[in-house]
C-alpha cells in the first residue's frame, strides 16, 4: 500500500466537475484508491464519496493499494495540486 499526505489546491477543491474527473482519473487504475480527511475515508471510485470531501484547502490522504498503485498515487497527487 503506498499512502501521501496532499494538499489541495486545484481550484474548486471537491466541486461536482472536480469529482467527476477525480473518479474518472482512479477509474482508470486497477488499484482501490481511498481518499481520507476530517475522520472520513471515502473510495475515489465513488462520486457520491467524492462529492462528501467538502472545500479547497484541505490536506487529504491519498491511498493505493493493487498492482499500479504508485502509478495512481502519483495521478491522484497530480490531480489534486493541479
Amino acid at each position: 500500500m503506498a499512502r501521501k499526505e496532499v494538499s489541495v489546491t486545484r481550484k474548486g477543491g471537491f466541486n461536482q466537475q472536480n469529482a467527476l474527473e477525480i473518479t474518472k482519473l482512479a477509474s482508470g487504475f486497477r488499484s482501490l484508491i481511498t481518499l481520507e480527511t476530517a475522520g472520513k475515508k471515502i473510495n475515489a471510485k465513488s462520486l457520491m464519496g467524492v462529492l462528501t470531501l467538502g472545500e479547497a484547502g484541505k490536506s487529504v490522504v491519498v491511498a493505493a493499494s493493487g498492482a499500479d498503485e504508485q502509478s495512481a498515487l502519483e495521478a491522484m497527487e497530480s490531480f489534486l495540486m493541479g
